[in-house]
């Protein structure tokens, strides 16, 4: 069976969306960690009173602070890790940070995102295989539902491009179905779209994006999920003409 793969057009705005997924989900979660960490140091610091802070606190903020360092070699650029200032070494000190970070700190809230971006750093190196263990592990650990969700869609990427469409139909149901976090359901719903016909499903393919369609009628997919739609049903694009 020919293996289905995404337009360009598609694939550009595939990495739009997730970029500005990406950035939406990292930041407010770091930002977060950060607004606490803030608030202790404050009592801390408050007329020469010491507090006593847990070791799972101090845990938390040292995982944060290497986190904090491992990204600032790194931006996201289209749904790829991008090196600021185009130095190797930079991309290597971010990988051996975030690894560091998931092996030394594996009950940190930051950990789930750390392992995110290691994952995203590793496909940006070319190490596609080793990416997929690392979102897969996201995926089983369950730690954090926005994240499990956008590992959930790089992993799906990857089995699409792969030709692999079949497996990525799972990973974008279960996001598409899923009631634990803000991922768009469109997007979601549009991943599940392309999965379908990429493993050769077009019925599945066309009831998906009509519910696309149904459901989020200012969706900015709506164009490309027309399109898609009119493809498998030459009919309904007959009647529309």
């Amino acid at each position: 069976m020919p293996t289905k793969h995404l337009t360009r057009k598609e694939l550009t705005r595939e990495d739009e969306i997730h970029s500005t997924l990406s950035r939406i989900y990292a930041f407010s979660l770091v930002h977060r960690l950060e607004i606490i960490l803030a608030v202790v140091a404050v009592m801390v610091v408050g007329a020469g009173i010491i507090f006593y802070r847990n070791y799972e606190g101090k845990t938390n903020a040292e995982a944060q602070n290497l986190f904090a360092q491992s990204l600032d070699a790194l931006h996201v650029h289209e749904g790829q890790v991008v090196v600021s200032g185009g130095s190797p070494d930079k991309y290597r000190k971010a990988l051996e940070g975030l690894q560091a970070l998931v092996n030394r700190y594996p009950s940190s809230d930051v950990r789930p995102l750390a392992q995110y971006y290691l994952g995203l750093t590793q496909k940006g190196m070319g190490k596609t295989q080793d990416a997929a263990r690392v979102w897969q592990s996201v995926i089983d650990q369950g730690d954090n539902a926005e994240v499990v969700q956008l590992a959930q869609h790089q992993l799906g990427l990857w089995y699409i491009e792969k030709g692999e469409s079949a497996r990525a139909v799972d990973l974008y149901a279960a996001i598409a179905s899923s009631g634990k976090s803000n991922f768009p359901k469109d997007v979601a719903l549009f991943n599940l779209g392309q999965a379908y016909e990429g493993a050769g499903k077009k019925k599945e393919a066309s009831e998906t994006y009509t519910k696309l369609l149904t459901d989020y009628p200012d969706s900015p997919l709506k164009e490309e999920a027309e399109m898609r739609l009119n493809l498998l049903l030459p009919s309904r694009a007959s009647s529309k003409g």
